[in-house]
Parts: structure tokens; C-alpha cells; sequence
């Protein structure tokens, strides 16, 4: 009994500094400046040197494995405490419901801490002097003019049967790392991206890629078509180095990738952003997006058609509960927009062109 009540005590203990930390981060996220000057662009980089010592050498996804595990444990545990109760054993009832608590506490401000806080940094559009509040329609129109025009002479220089099935991260890693636009916010300690341990089963979940907090490790679904690949590997890329907001990942990933000499990556960069653009337009102006939709090239239309029936073979169930799920992360995590924050990278790229002045009517 004494060897019960250590235990319980110190599950009482493990949630009472859980607690106290949860109250201690509130105040401490409440002003952005703090977050990025004390956490995003000094605690974290010095951080992130420790999962990459611990993981980034391993051929696989241990972030994967990490999951699995996790869900399954937790689980295990829940059905535990289920069953203690239907047998009336109260005593181990209610230390399995400690353990549960615990466990998800501490997965909680594990999270946080190794990288969470990222959601709470200063906006990027505050950082760089971008004027996201005063766009009006002539700026989106001109913007989205420009980049279909870019996009259409870019996809004439691709060669699809040369690139088409090419996965290999390691160049788009030194693309991240050579860039210099963005040094003052992104962290460069720790580049690198592997493939899941299922592509197959990431595509199910209707995933391009995705960041592993806890391991600090991007995974790029190796089966998503081409045109999106380049794109979404300095997404990802961009959630390592530090930024958590969906729509910054975006838009960092088009700022570097948009002018470099590689067609393929510069026309990335452009597929996403035309798609983004005119995604927005499609339902409140119908008729302003079948304008700009008919000055696409036509293998655009065809990237766009391909693209959509490859997630068509995916579509169910599990990317729809997925889908309402990471709506709620998002939503947790100082999105209120959920999943549409990835489109309000539309207004980082129109304030972008404006204050530099370089959309061409």
C-alpha cells in the first residue's frame, strides 16, 4: 500500500508541475515579440541541435514509429482504467486514469517545448513590414496575372519524363540553406527531410508532408505528383527551421523557390501559388476565376487534372476524420482560420509583390 500511495504521489506531482508550467506558458505566449526573441530565435535553435544528434542519421522515420506507439500506449491505458472500472477495482481504476492524465500531460508540454511555441512567434508580415490589411482586388488581380504568366513559361521548361520521378530532398535542403531572405527568422541548425515509413498510408490521411515534433523529422510523401513535390519539401523544410503558422511555411516556400534556376522548382513555387490564387477566387467571383482559369497552358490544366485524381484514389473515411481533426489542431494552435490558414498565404504574396513593386500589369 505504501508503494501504491509513492506512486500516486508521484502522479499527483507530475501533474501539479504540469499545471503550474501550463499557467507559466499562458502568460508567456500573450506577447509575441517574447516568444520570438526568447524562444523561436535563441531557445530553439540551440534545441533543435539535440534531435538532431539523436535522429536525423537514421534511414527511417523514427517520428513514425513514435506515433504509433504513443496511440496505441495510450490506448492501452485508457481501456485499462475501462476495465478496472467494469470490475469495480477502484484503486487501479483510478491510478490508470493518473497514468493517462499524466501521460498526455507531459506529451503536451513535451510538445511546447521542443517546438509548439513556434505557433505564438511575431507574424512573419510583421517582421518584414508586409501590409496584408490593404489589399484590394486590382493588387490580387495583377499578382495572379503575373504569376500565370511566369508559371505558363516555366512549364515549357520542365522536363517531366527527366524529373517526374524524382524524390531525392537532398538538393531542395541545400535550396533552404542557401537562402538568406528569411535568415533572421528561420533556424538553420538542423535541415533535413526523409520519406514516411508509408507514403501509401500517408496519402490515405491526404497528406503532402508533415513535421514531427517531438523528433524534429520532415517526411514528404513520396507519391504525390511532381509539380507538388519541390513545394512541399520547403514547406516542411520551413516548420523545422521554426515557423509553425501554415500559411508562412507557404509562403517561404514560394519566396525561395519561385526565381530559382531549376524550372522544376521555380514552377513549384508558381503551380502553388496559381493554385492558391484562384482556389480563393473560385466561389466569391465565379466569372473573374473561368477568366484567369482559360489563361492557364493547358499542361497546367492537365498537372491540375492529374493532381486531383491522384487524391481521388485516396479519398474516404480517414482523410475525412483526419481532415476535421487537424482543422481542430490548427484551431488549438493559434489558427483560428483552421486548414484555410494555408490559403491566406494569398495576402503574404500580394503584399510581398506590392512592396517590392515587381507584379507586371
Amino acid at each position: 500500500m505504501r508503494s501504491a500511495g509513492s506512486k500516486n504521489r508521484l502522479y499527483f506531482w507530475i501533474i501539479g508541475v504540469c499545471v503550474v508550467l501550463g499557467i507559466i506558458g499562458y502568460v508567456f505566449v500573450q506577447d509575441p515579440a517574447r516568444v520570438e526573441w526568447l524562444y523561436s530565435r535563441n531557445l530553439y535553435p540551440l534545441y533543435s541541435y539535440l534531435p538532431t544528434i539523436l535522429f536525423s542519421w537514421l534511414p527511417f522515420s523514427l517520428g513514425d514509429l513514435f506515433y504509433g506507439f504513443a496511440v496505441i500506449g495510450l490506448l492501452l491505458l485508457f481501456v485499462r482504467g475501462i476495465r478496472f472500472l467494469i470490475l469495480k477495482k477502484w484503486e487501479q481504476a483510478g491510478r490508470s486514469g493518473l497514468q493517462f492524465v499524466c501521460t498526455i500531460l507531459l506529451l503536451h508540454h513535451i510538445f511546447y517545448m521542443s517546438w509548439g511555441l513556434n505557433y505564438y512567434r511575431q507574424p512573419l508580415a510583421m517582421n518584414y513590414a508586409l501590409d496584408v490589411a490593404n489589399i484590394s482586388t486590382e493588387d490580387y488581380e495583377i499578382v495572379l496575372d503575373s504569376l500565370i504568366r511566369r508559371a505558363n513559361v516555366l512549364r515549357q521548361q520542365v522536363d517531366v519524363q527527366l524529373i517526374a520521378n524524382s524524390r531525392n530532398m537532398q538538393p531542395l535542403e541545400h535550396v533552404m540553406l542557401a537562402d538568406t531572405t528569411f535568415n533572421t527568422i528561420l533556424s538553420k541548425k538542423h535541415i533535413s527531410a526523409k520519406h514516411p515509413v508509408s507514403s501509401t498510408l500517408a496519402s490515405y490521411f491526404t497528406v503532402n508532408g508533415y513535421f514531427n515534433p517531438f523528433t524534429h523529422e520532415v517526411q514528404v510523401n513520396a507519391l504525390i505528383p511532381w509539380p507538388s513535390f519541390p513545394f512541399t519539401v520547403a514547406h516542411e523544410l520551413s516548420h523545422q527551421m521554426g515557423i509553425g503558422f501554415e500559411d508562412e511555411c507557404n509562403f517561404i516556400a514560394y519566396q525561395v523557390l519561385s526565381e530559382h534556376p531549376n524550372p522544376w522548382y521555380a514552377y513549384s513555387a508558381h503551380y502553388a501559388a496559381v493554385q492558391s490564387l484562384l482556389g480563393a477566387m473560385r466561389y466569391a467571383k465565379p466569372q473573374l476565376f473561368n477568366t484567369y482559369f482559360r489563361k492557364l497552358d493547358p499542361a497546367i490544366v492537365r498537372d491540375l487534372q492529374s493532381e486531383q485524381d491522384f487524391w481521388s484514389n485516396y479519398s474516404g473515411p480517414v482523410n475525412y476524420i483526419s481532415g476535421i481533426i487537424y482543422n481542430h489542431y490548427l484551431q488549438h494552435n493559434n489558427q483560428p482560420e483552421g486548414t484555410q490558414r494555408y490559403s491566406m498565404m494569398n495576402r503574404l504574396i500580394v503584399a510581398w509583390y506590392k512592396k517590392e513593386n515587381i507584379a507586371k500589369r
